[in-house]
């Protein structure tokens, strides 16, 4: 629902021009294809203002580069090393998620987990800022986040679940 009949008739002219964009892309027939969602009634920029909230850092730490000899030119890691799709809310945590999801798939393709676990965005939300300086729902930085997990590990998600919204830290070290 909308405030108001100009704030609808808006969304509804940004929703038609989300419609043909999707439209226009899929009827291209590429190797990808796009659909409409939640968001189709928000613009570009609104999406980037609401759900990007990165904190930029220019400088890493402990930096390790992969061995790239003798890798295969493509691989489907799906079902294998990355779980399903998981959605951010309201919530402006995209950089937790960025972490926990290298992080699960890290964990798989090195360890061998058969069964991929899922880790907890909300743990990072809720724990990791102070002197990790990420700021829950409103934006962070994977630097710092990946910071954390380092020095404390990271929950599963059955045990820490998402709420989409800033809360206490629940961290438990067992």
């Amino acid at each position: 629902t909308y405030g108001t009949d100009s704030d609808e008739a808006y969304r509804f002219s940004v929703y038609k021009k989300n419609y043909a964009y999707v439209s226009s892309t899929n009827a291209r027939q590429s190797s990808y294809k796009v659909s409409l969602n939640k968001f189709a009634d928000m613009t570009n920029e609104e999406f980037k203002a609401q759900y990007r909230n990165l904190k930029q850092k220019t400088t890493p730490r402990n930096v390790k580069l992969l061995n790239e000899y003798n890798v295969p030119s493509s691989v489907d890691w799906r079902g294998s090393a990355v779980t399903g799709v998981k959605d951010q809310g309201q919530c402006g945590s995209c950089w937790a998620f960025s972490v926990v999801c290298a992080v699960e798939s890290a964990n798989a393709i090195t360890n061998g987990v058969s069964a991929l676990q899922s880790y907890s965005e909300q743990q990072l939300v809720d724990c990791a800022g102070g002197q990790y300086r990420n700021e829950g729902c409103n934006g962070g930085n994977q630097t710092w986040a990946f910071s954390y997990m380092q020095d404390n590990g990271d929950m599963l998600e059955s045990a820490y679940p998402y709420t989409a919204q800033d809360g206490y830290c629940q961290y438990d070290a067992s």
